[in-house]
């Protein structure tokens, strides 16, 4: 055996096994545990990989793809709504290059598009590049599949001309397959190339992302695939819903592709930067792209990201997008403020499977942080429980303001207030008193953040209700708003 073939299989053995590598201070095989107590066993084939801004931390595969090929970092998989993330990342370095300007209304470089066309056609193409870019069109649809692989200017109209506008531009997030096709064919004419030539040269080129196309699948069958839950191949009417071209939905990837692009996005200083790479703005997509949204939604996005995640704002800027295709199942969470995140993927016909991947990839990300930065997860401990006087009712539920959405809840005793980050309990003492915990303290789980709050809240002549709580805690609560 040759010296260079000895080490590729040693390379091979070491990625097979499930290799760990090192960081001071963390147990790995903890982190593998969390996902086998975590899945289920008709998971076909499930992994997860852990990087920072300098690469791969720590990976796990579970299962095979078809052909009973043991998956692993490098098999197929369609990452459904993530797709959109790469349309978007190719509109922004069109951007970069000078080539548009995303303030410009998209009916600027698609005239052709839009000339001649109905009243609701006209409508979308007044919207702004820049609405479109963060989900704020006002419009909300399915994919519809483009078996022609190809973006078509006269068969996007029509589907255009019976799109239904739900929301005005600008106010909320709605996910639209048709606006994600408007930002594709924009690609293909403001850079005269096909949209697949445009993404592989200018998004997966630069980043080093080898093994990921939104064109027809040409996979050979030798490479590992996910497979369905029954563990058998797709039927070939199934294998056909694989072959189109749809810049929402249709792209394929790998682990090791799209950790080597997330791990990119986690850099937000490189001296080391190609011209290509700067192209791509990476912090366009984790500010916040929708004003006042967390009031009416409850959460805060970005370009192609959510923004807000209750169990880790304790660490400051969270991002995390997640994508569902068939039987594939993808989520990627980034630490932000850590310059970590993790991407895991699993083969599952149920929606419980992403759920379960979201909830893997918060306790590996709280476990590995809290050994690894030494930041453990925030704890509260309750007030004194006392009894709720008979002339007091509390309404549990959302209460929005200018200043944000607050959580009212009333469990036994007690009321619980979580609004922007920032968390405490009250519990009744006499007459109409609360009494807030920790004295003078409300817990800010963003950043260890504390805000000073008075000893105790009356509540008034018989009539109270959440809001008077909600207002004492905007008054001295008033700067919670997390800060991307």
């Amino acid at each position: 055996m040759s010296g260079r073939l000895r080490l590729c299989v040693a390379c091979l053995l070491i990625l097979v096994c499930g290799a760990k590598l090192s960081a001071d201070g963390v147990d790995f095989s903890a982190l593998e545990s969390i996902v086998e107590n975590g899945t289920k066993t008709y998971y076909g084939g499930i992994g997860a990989c852990l990087f920072s801004d300098q690469g791969t931390l720590w990976r796990y595969r579970s299962g095979g793809g078809d052909n009973r090929i043991a998956f692993d970092e490098n098999t197929e998989i369609h990452i459904g709504e993530l797709s959109g993330q790469f349309t978007v990342l190719a509109v922004r370095a069109l951007c970069a290059q000078g080539k548009i300007d995303i303030d410009s209304p998209v009916s600027r470089y698609l005239p052709e598009l839009f000339s001649g066309a109905n009243a609701n056609v006209e409508r979308i193409g007044g919207l702004k590049i820049r609405s479109l870019l963060a989900e704020a069109s006002g419009y909300a649809d399915r994919p519809i599949p483009n078996m022609d692989g190809i973006l078509d200017a006269d068969s996007l109209a029509k589907r255009l001309s019976g799109a239904k506008n739900r929301f005005p531009e600008g106010v909320r997030r709605s996910e639209s397959s048709l606006m994600m096709d408007v930002l594709g064919l924009l690609v293909e004419k403001a850079s005269g190339r096909s949209f697949g030539d445009y993404v592989r040269d200018e998004v997966y080129g630069p980043l080093g992302m080898v093994a990921s196309s939104f064109e027809k699948d040409s996979t050979p069958p030798e490479k590992s695939r996910f497979y369905h839950a029954g563990g058998e191949p797709f039927l070939d009417s199934s294998s056909d819903m694989y072959n189109y071209l749809d810049p929402f939905f249709s792209m394929r990837s790998t682990l090791s592709d799209l950790a080597q692009c997330y791990s990119y996005l986690l850099r937000t200083e490189d001296e080391d930067q190609t011209k290509e790479k700067r192209a791509i703005d990476s912090e366009a997509p984790f500010s916040p792209a929708i004003a006042g949204q967390l009031n009416r939604q409850g959460y805060e996005s970005g370009e192609g990201w959510i923004l807000t995640e209750p169990s880790l704002d304790y660490l400051g800027s969270v991002a995390w997008a997640e994508g569902s295709y068939l039987s594939h199942r993808v989520v990627v969470i980034l630490a932000r403020n850590q310059n970590v995140g993790i991407v895991l993927a699993g083969n599952i016909y149920d929606q419980w499977g992403i759920n379960a991947l979201r909830d893997i990839g918060i306790k590996i990300l709280k476990r590995y942080i809290e050994e690894q930065f030494k930041i453990p997860p925030p704890s509260f401990s309750r007030p004194e429980v006392r009894e709720i006087p008979a002339d007091v009712s509390p309404q549990p539920g959302l209460y929005a303001s200018s200043q944000g959405v607050a959580i009212v809840g009333v469990e036994n005793n007690l009321v619980t207030l979580e609004c922007n980050g920032a968390y405490s309990e009250f519990a009744f003492s006499t007459g109409r008193i609360l009494s807030a915990h920790d004295g003078k303290r409300i817990q800010g789980i963003e950043n260890n953040r504390q805000c000073e709050f008075p000893d105790t809240l009356e509540y008034g002549d018989g009539s109270a209700h959440a809001e008077t709580l909600i207002h004492t805690l905007f008054l001295y609560c008033p700067s919670q708003r997390r800060s991307i």
